[in-house]
């Protein structure tokens, strides 16, 4: 290491020097394991896109959709987990984190239990809704509801320990695996979308016994006692301060911004379901935006917390970010206006009439980039207001969306998205009045 450092330049040593800087320098190395899962991921998606029947192919997304969100309050669950685990940690209290890794492992096990209940109580409904018609698919969908909350708290367990090298492990080898075992279950053994569902649970089963294999360890010694951090009757009696301040709020944007990502996936699924393939296609190349923005997200948020507790103001972040979001839009639109028909047609011949599509999510995108780096830093500054009024839009629109379905066609659909979108960003930014009130000075010194 001290070799590296003495290649780089002093700028990029100093950056990376000091409790901030090795927070940069982590999320950045796992920016890179995630990144190349993504790419394994994207490939097989290619592959996926050519060898299965559209229909079957428009069914992958919308099908883990449904996860995302009954998986949400496990995903909420997995911030209190982190916090108190790397509080534990931070103290040297080795009873609390066995105490609370033993919680997490029998509230994952009674989640399980609970999911597979749901799904099977709901499956009529939710075959439907995904138009699929085999019982095969809620076999394949009970078994990995079963398993979804154990990589969200096992990754939480994780991240309270700062095990990053074993997360980054993760994040190539569960994608790289699936992507081989999707090739398998596909072309050798003929299952199609079944192979492909079935290849995913199968990855992430391997994962959750990777994890296991180095969880279990840690409860050596543990009386083995029921001590969840936070009590039922604490959190609906007698809330502390951080809850209702701070996870309650956050939990808000968290659960509002999910719904905001995965809403058009379900709906293109539910009402319309003969353009699903040709709108998987546009969800596979729409979402780079999303992808490459992501480092960013990773390291501005430990970056923009310390510099929040320094008392530094972020307004030249958010303006910074604000103009960093417009450049990347007006760039997107450049290259999938006049490219996006290039590549669809080369990637199958029934996807070239989604090219108008494929632009107009790809703005989607960029702007969702914009709206999660500033929730993110009204997180990191504790500025919260705009969170509910933010929800309340999306619940409105995606209310309206159903009521109105029958109008709707998939143009429609992404232009009221990114219309949404462009509104929940403005309300973020108006909690910084000061940065709107800069930038738009900026803004008429360069047209000047």
């Amino acid at each position: 290491m001290t070799v590296i450092t003495r290649l780089l330049p002093r700028q990029v040593n100093q950056f990376f020097s000091g409790k901030t800087g090795r927070a940069a320098a982590v999320t950045m190395l796992l920016f890179a394991s995630l990144r190349l899962g993504d790419a394994a991921m994207f490939f097989s998606r290619i592959f996926l896109g050519r060898y299965l029947p559209p229909l079957f192919f428009g069914a992958i997304d919308p099908f883990f959709s449904v996860l995302a969100v009954i998986t949400l309050p496990v995903q909420i669950a997995g911030i209190i987990l982190i916090r108190t685990i790397s509080s534990a940690a931070e103290q040297n209290d080795n009873e609390t984190i066995r105490s609370s890794i033993f919680s997490t492992l029998v509230f994952a096990a009674m989640i399980s239990i609970f999911f597979l209940g749901f799904v099977l109580v709901f499956q009529s409904y939710i075959l439907s809704r995904l138009h699929l018609q085999s019982s095969v698919y809620i076999v394949i969908l009970a078994a990995t509801a079963a398993l979804s909350a154990w990589p969200i708290l096992f990754s939480s367990i994780l991240q309270g320990l700062k095990r990053f090298a074993f997360i980054s492990a993760l994040a190539v080898g569960q994608p790289m695996v699936s992507a081989g075992l999707i090739l398998f279950f596909t072309v050798y053994l003929k299952l199609q979308l079944p192979g492909v569902l079935s290849a995913r649970f199968a990855a992430e089963l391997l994962a959750v016994f990777a994890a296991f294999v180095v969880v279990i360890p840690l409860l050596k010694g543990a009386k083995f006692q029921l001590k969840m951090p936070y009590s039922i009757k604490t959190i609906l009696v007698k809330p502390s301060a951080w809850l209702r301040n701070d996870i309650v709020p956050v939990s808000i944007f968290i659960i509002s911004s999910s719904v905001l990502l995965h809403f058009d996936r379900l709906f293109v699924r539910n009402y319309l379901t003969a353009f699903s393939g040709g709108y998987g296609a546009i969800l596979s190349l729409g979402q780079i935006p999303l992808y490459l923005a992501s480092p960013v997200k990773m390291v501005l948020f430990p970056i923009a917390s310390a510099q929040h507790a320094s008392g530094t103001s972020l307004d030249h972040a958010m303006r910074k970010m604000l103009l960093a979001g417009i450049a990347g839009t007006v760039c997107c639109f450049i290259f999938f206006h006049f490219a996006g028909g290039l590549i669809l047609s080369f990637w199958r011949a029934e996807f070239i009439s989604f090219a108008a599509g494929l632009t107009l999510y790809s703005l989607n995108m960029c702007v969702e980039v914009v709206l999660q780096l500033a929730g993110h830093i009204q997180i990191a500054r504790r500025r919260y207001n705009g969170f509910f009024l933010m929800s309340a839009v999306i619940f409105i629109v995606c209310t309206l969306l159903y009521y109105f379905s029958a109008s709707i066609d998939i143009s429609r659909l992404l232009v009221v998205m990114l219309i949404t979108r462009i509104v929940c960003a403005g309300i973020l930014f108006t909690e910084t009045p000061l940065c709107l009130s800069a930038l738009t000075g900026k803004l008429r010194g360069l047209l000047r």
